[in-house]
């Protein structure tokens, strides 16, 4: 994978992590990085960390959740 699309993939990442009213929806975060589409990103992302980027969100918000429940 080129190093560009690697700090891209990245840079999404961190954005698909975060919670609450600031979080992009995935199609805009696609085009927000220069993605020609959200099929296109989505491919890209889960090619490089193993989940589809609306699984990586989920599994972020629940992990978040989790975090605020501990004592």
């Amino acid at each position: 994978m080129a190093a560009r699309l690697r700090r891209r993939l990245e840079r999404c990442r961190e954005e698909l992590g975060r919670t609450g009213p600031w979080a992009y929806p995935v199609a805009v975060l696609a085009a927000r990085w220069g993605f020609s589409g959200p099929a296109v990103f989505s491919r890209s992302f889960k090619e490089a960390y193993g989940v589809a980027p609306t699984e990586f969100r989920a599994l972020s918000v629940k992990e978040v959740r989790a975090e605020r429940e501990l004592p």
